[in-house]
């Protein structure tokens, strides 16, 4: 059975662009999300195999809460139990809480001090920059 990838916001450019090279380099199903008023211009071209159901689904929706990766990672945990290498691999992610601290932190001080706002949003992007090899380094653990 192929690999399913679940696109939200099929209907950008870069969801798009992700979904044709997904089709043409892969043997993957695809799966995107679209909000009920999003343009299709873009995924246009794709209407006839999304019709005749040729690897692409296309599901409307709107996709709320928390931000998509960390759901992937809650729904992984969860259907693999506490022992999961993704669990361990993850361990407290102090990068995603110390985000989430620094744009809170950066939006009750804007008004008052919009440079230093600025600097830890620019601070939480050179963190995501540095790779994350966790989940490499577990998974490499777990197979030797």
């Amino acid at each position: 059975m192929p690999a399913r990838a679940f696109i939200t916001g099929i209907t950008g450019m870069v969801g798009s662009h992700l979904a044709d090279f997904l089709l043409a380099h892969t043997d993957w199903d695809v799966v995107g999300l679209s909000r009920w008023r999003s343009p299709m211009e873009n995924i246009e071209h794709l209407f006839p195999r999304i019709n005749g159901r040729d690897r692409i689904t296309l599901v409307q929706g709107i996709a709320r809460g928390e931000k998509m990766d960390l759901i992937l990672q809650k729904a992984i945990i969860t259907n693999e139990g506490s022992a999961s290498v993704l669990k361990k691999a993850v361990g407290r992610d102090w990068k995603g809480k110390l985000s989430t601290v620094f744009y809170v932190v950066a939006i009750i001080v804007s008004p008052w001090a919009p440079w230093l706002s600025q600097g830890l949003y620019v601070a939480v992007a050179l963190v995501w920059l540095v790779p994350d090899r966790r989940i490499e380094h577990a998974l490499r653990r777990t197979q030797t």
